[in-house]
């Protein structure tokens, strides 16, 4: 484990607890490693506030549903500790990511009974100046076809 590593570089939980963002956390075993069994929530701070947590929680919650899995925590608890976690890192500009998976269990296909879920948790700091002109200006696209679809047949590791 790397020394060093401080609050304003960011903020983790995995397993239970708040840990150090270079702490090895994620067992080999982990659903989300071995099969993306899993699901996201991005949510931007700004000023010290997250940006439509609300909206967020509701996504989150429902991709859950979608596929299944089982928070083991509350739509509150989950609030507490992501406002925790924001207060920890002491950032004004910040991104929360958190990532439930179907839990840590042998690698099998089959979904796992009477396992926990398993919720890993960051909050790192956000730089917004390097867009400073794009929103000033504007941006010049190219918008290309999606043709993940085409390539199906590869396993990819999801995104």
């Amino acid at each position: 484990m790397t020394e060093g590593i401080t609050a304003k570089q960011g903020v983790a939980y995995a397993r239970g607890h708040f840990v150090n963002l270079d702490e090895p956390v994620i067992p080999v075993e982990d659903r989300a490693h071995q099969f993306g069994d899993g699901i996201y929530e991005v949510v931007r701070v700004y000023g010290g506030k997250p940006f439509l947590l609300e909206d967020h929680l509701d996504r989150f919650f429902q991709s859950a549903k979608l596929i299944a899995l089982t928070p083991d925590r509350s739509r509150s608890a989950l609030k507490a500790l992501i406002e925790e976690a924001i207060a920890r890192a002491d950032q004004s500009e910040a991104q929360v990511y958190l990532q439930l998976s179907r839990g840590i269990v042998k690698r099998n296909h089959a979904f796992p009974s009477g396992i926990p879920t398993h919720l890993a948790l960051t909050v790192r700091p956000v730089d917004d100046s390097k867009y400073h002109d794009i929103r000033e200006y504007g941006q010049r696209v190219i918008f290309a076809e999606d043709i993940r679809w085409k390539y199906c047949y590869i396993k990819s590791l999801n995104l």
